[in-house]
This record gives structure tokens, sequence and C-alpha cells, in this order.
């Protein structure tokens, strides 16, 4: 069986990349390009995203699972992953389809924008990841996106020079996604063998693939919806500040989300084998490992984004200080809803309660956005994305509260987050008292990590969970 540690390593040294890669681009693309490029690129992604999500159709979830669950059986893996591709080229089609024509007749604005955006929907028919991540092949899919992803920001750095780059900046980043969905191909026939699919069996997959389709649906509904209500009913500066706010909140939660990335596969495949011990011990360890980072991210970003949003973006951005505090709220939602999603719901096939939750939660996003947005532009949206991740993480709890032990780990999330609170007040008042530039973010960084440092420490010396436990043999051991 693969590496559990290995690959949790793989996958969260490639989420870092991720992490470090806007370091690099965003600072510098957002000073050329302005406020106005950036929204415009953000509102036509966000169109292009929903053909996307059309074309991929819940097979990221629905296939990793499914693979996981059959990888022990050769001809079944064959058999199943021929039919669930076949699946997935056959809407990926007509997706593409349905996207080109509307853009030749109904967009008159932005048109090469829109064409270059529309390399993502093309990439869709070539995204295998869900094979590989089935296997746990997670170092195979992490070597060739790395080279990808840094090659894409050398290419940035060196051609995106004007305001009138924006569609090099567009092509660029659309390039390398079709790039890195197309590489792992070249090592697919290693593992997998291509059987005819009869549709008597590719029948089988298509209802659960929309089951795990309409959540998805769901969640792009308030992921991308925000985007494009703004850029219809207020303007693209303002989609613009709430692109630059919601990557800050996105880069370390990447991170978060590798352990459901990583874990998902695995507790299906123990699922299968009837391990529910074994499955349960994952879960507590996870939680607890991801609401400890998930509760550091929310405070740190909350404490440094007055000082952080003009300093990393400009003085042109500013508005995005409030907005990054404001989205920093739902980090710790977020982070408890995926281990759930990720490590109970998706394993144990509890799709109902995942469709249901994503689909309140978009209602309650689209509500809060029409009343809000038009008064108060991105803030509004900052408020709908805010209730949205709430009501998703409460109505999920609610419904496996009796399954695992939702009431514990809401206890065990009560220091981290009065360490976290400590936390913020001496990391926002430094940025008070200080002048805005660079020497004050630094300092509230060392400050606000040493704090949450000894914060854990102690929590350490006098906690009984399991991963403090575990953390207090490993200090004792080295």
């Amino acid at each position: 069986m693969p590496s559990l540690r290995r690959n949790i390593v793989y996958q969260f040294l490639y989420e870092l990349l991720i992490v470090f890669i806007p370091l690099f681009t965003i600072p510098y693309v957002s000073r050329v390009l302005g406020a106005e490029n950036i929204g415009l690129f953000s509102y036509t992604y966000a169109v292009a995203n929903y053909f996307v999500l059309f074309a991929n159709l819940g097979i990221k979830n629905y296939g990793s699972r499914t693979i996981a669950m059959v990888r022990n059986n050769k001809e079944e893996l064959n058999r199943n992953f021929s039919e669930i591709l076949s699946i997935h080229i056959i809407f990926s089609i007509i997706v593409i389809f349905v996207y080109l024509v509307l853009l030749f007749f109904f967009v008159e604005d932005n048109l090469v924008i829109f064409l270059i955006q529309s390399i993502y929907v093309f990439a869709a028919v070539f995204d295998i990841n869900w094979f590989f991540f089935g296997i746990e092949k997670f170092k195979l899919t992490v070597g060739r996106n790395t080279l990808v992803k840094i090659l894409s920001v050398f290419l940035v750095l060196v051609f995106v020079k004007t305001q009138t780059d924006l569609w090099i900046y567009a092509l660029i980043l659309a390039l390398s996604v079709f790039v890195g969905q197309s590489v792992v191909w070249f090592a697919l026939k290693q593992y997998v063998s291509w059987r005819r699919p009869s549709w008597a069996n590719m029948k089988q997959h298509i209802r659960p693939l929309f089951v795990l389709f309409l959540p998805i649906l769901a969640l792009s509904l308030y992921k991308y919806m925000d985007k494009i209500m703004l850029g219809s009913i207020s303007s693209n500066v303002q989609v613009g500040f709430y692109e630059n706010a919601e990557k800050i909140i996105n880069v370390p939660m990447s991170l978060i989300m590798a352990f459901g990335v990583v874990l998902m596969p695995r507790i299906a495949n123990m699922v299968t084998s009837k391990d529910k011990g074994e499955v349960f011990k994952l879960i507590d360890m996870s939680m607890e490992a991801v609401m400890l980072l998930a509760i550091a991210i929310s405070f740190g970003l909350a404490g440094i984004s007055f000082v952080l949003a003009p300093i990393f973006f400009g003085y042109e951005f500013e508005e995005c200080g409030i907005l990054i505090m404001g989205l920093a709220v739902t980090v710790p939602f977020m982070a408890f809803a995926n281990v759930i999603r990720t490590q109970y719901l998706i394993p144990y096939k509890e799709d109902k309660i995942f469709v249901v939750s994503l689909f309140l939660g978009a209602a309650v996003n689209l509500i809060v956005n029409i009343i809000l947005i038009p008064y108060m532009a991105a803030r509004g949206a900052v408020i709908g994305t805010i209730f949205a991740e709430i009501i998703v993480c409460i109505y999920q709890s609610y419904f496996v509260r009796k399954k695992i032990f939702i009431k514990k780990y809401l206890l065990n999330t009560i220091p981290p987050i009065l360490i976290g609170i400590v936390m913020f007040v001496f990391v926002f008042q430094i940025g008070n008292v200080m002048n805005i530039n660079i020497v004050t973010l630094i300092l509230q960084l060392l400050v606000g990590m040493f704090i949450y440092a000894v914060g854990v420490f102690l929590l350490m010396l006098k906690s009984r969970t399991r991963l403090m436990v575990l953390l207090r043999k490993f200090v004792v051991r080295y």
C-alpha cells in the first residue's frame, strides 16, 4: 500500500509551491496590470470556469473514490477507468461546443480574453489527475505540475510588462494548466489499460457523477458568482479587489485542502476494507491538525491584513485589507467542513448531506449578494461568503454529529482559538502603532508566529488529544 506519510509530504510540498508562486507573481502582476485588468481577468475566468465544472462533472471526487475502491483488482480498475474517462470526454466535447457557440453569438466586449480563457475548458478534457489520486500516485502528478508552475512564473515575469499585456498573462496561465493536465498522460499506460466500454456499464456511473457534480456546482455558485455579480452589478475594479483578497485566503487554504486530497482515497479504501477503527483515528488526527493550522491562518491574516494589502498589491489595492480580514473569518469554517466532506461524507457516500449543505450555502450567498453588493460592492460579497461558509459548516456538522465526534472536535478548537485571539491582539496593535512598511509586516509575522508557537507548545504539554500526545513524543525523542 502506498505510504500515507509520503503522499501527504508530496501533496504538502506541491501546495507549498502553490503558496509561494503567488508571492512572486501577485505583487508584480497587480502593479503592472492594475485593478481594472485584474478584475477583467477574474470575471472572464469565472465565466469560463463554470464550463470547466460542467466538463468535469464531479469526476474529481467520484473518479478518485471509485478508482481507490477497485485499485487492487486490475480488471475492475481498467474497466472503471475506461468507462469514467469515456463519460468525461463526451461531456467535455459538448461543453466546449456550447462555450464557443455562446462566445461567438453573445459576447461583444473582450472577446479575445474570453477566447483565451476557453483553453481552460479544452484542458478539462485532459484532466485525469483523479485516476492518479485514486491509486495514490501523488509524486507523479506533483512532479510534473511543479515544473509547469515554475515555468509559468518565469514566463509571466519575462513577457507581462504593461497594462496592454493582459492577454499575454491570460494566455500563459491558461496554457500552463493545459500543459499540466496533458503531460501526465505519458505515464498512464504504466498503471491502466484501455477497455472498450459498453453503454450499459457506463450508465451506472452517470447518476453518482451527477450527485457529486451538484455540490461542486453549488460550491462554484458562491465561489465564482461573487465575481460575476460584482462585475455585472458593480465594476471590474471591485472584482479586482475581491479577486486579490480571495487569493491571499486561497494561498494558505490550499495547504489545508492537501490533507483532504491525500486522505480521501486512503479512507475510501479503508471503508471498502471495513477498517472503521483506523478511519476514525485518521479523522481525529486530521481534524485536530487542520484546525490548529486553520485558526493560526485565520487570526494571523486578520491581524496583518491592513498592512499586508498595500505592501503586497500596491496602494491602489488598499481596500483589500478589510476584505482579507473579512474572508479570514471563513477559514476555520471551511477547514472544519472540508475534513467532514473529504474524510467522511465522500468516502462513506453520504452525498446527500454534502449536496444539500452546499446548495443551502449557495442560496444564502446569492440572497446576501443581491441585497448587499449594490450598496457595499466587494464588502457585500465578503459578507455573503462569510454567511455561506458558516451555514455549510453548521449543516454538515449537525447531520454527522451522531456518526463522528463533532462535540469533541469543537471542544478541541477552543484552546487554539484563545491562542489565536491573543496573537491577533498583539499583531493588529503593532500595525496600528507603526507605519505601513515591510519592516512592520515582518515584525507582525515574527511576533504572531512566536505567540502561536509558544501557545501550542504549552498546549502540547497539557493536552491529551491524539495529535498533542504524538507531538509530545516527537519532542521528547528529538
